[in-house]
This record gives structure tokens, C-alpha cells and sequence, in this order.
């Protein structure tokens, strides 16, 4: 893929998608050692589940927040630079 030829919008959206394909697949290996450990009479102890990113940064689409507790600094700060709702930075908002 020729980077360098994507808009800013296909590069965030191409960055986004890239950063939840990776969350996938950190969480299905992070499984297979789960279940790998319980296999070999290991308890694991249960981690509380991360919610899954519901908002995604702009301007760093590593940076995400699952929409519980209070909002992130980062989306704080985004939002009052560019005047932009919350909905504007919904990871599964589209943008072209």
C-alpha cells in the first residue's frame, strides 16, 4: 500500500482500523495463554475486561477510551480545539 498517496482522512481510517485489528489479536492470543495456563492446572486470575474503544483520537488513533468513567483528558483537549461533539470521534464514525 502507498502510503503517501492516502488523504489524511484514509490514513486515520487506515491507522484506526489497523489499531483495532491488533486489539483483536492481542485478545485471542491472550486467550490461547489463558487457556494454555488452565491447561496445565494454572488458575489464571481474571484481569477486569478493558472496554472496547468507543472513541478514537484524531490527531492519534492509538489513543481510545471505552466511554465509561469520566471522559479522557485527550478527547477533552480534542474536542475543545476543534469544536467537534463526542459522536465526532466514535471509532466506528467514518470519515472520507
Amino acid at each position: 500500500m502507498d502510503f503517501k498517496s492516502l488523504s489524511i482522512q484514509q490514513l486515520e481510517k487506515t491507522i484506526g482500523d489497523a489499531q483495532r485489528i491488533l486489539d483483536e489479536k492481542k485478545a485471542a492470543r491472550r486467550a490461547e495463554l489463558q487457556a494454555e495456563l488452565e491447561a496445565l492446572g494454572k488458575p489464571v486470575k481474571q484481569a477486569k475486561a478493558k472496554a472496547s474503544a468507543k472513541y478514537r483520537s484524531k490527531s492519534d488513533p492509538s489513543k481510545t477510551w471505552g466511554g465509561r468513567g469520566a471522559v479522557a483528558n485527550w478527547l477533552k483537549k480534542e474536542m475543545e480545539e476543534t469544536g467537534q461533539p463526542l459522536d465526532a470521534f466514535s471509532s466506528t464514525a467514518t470519515t472520507s
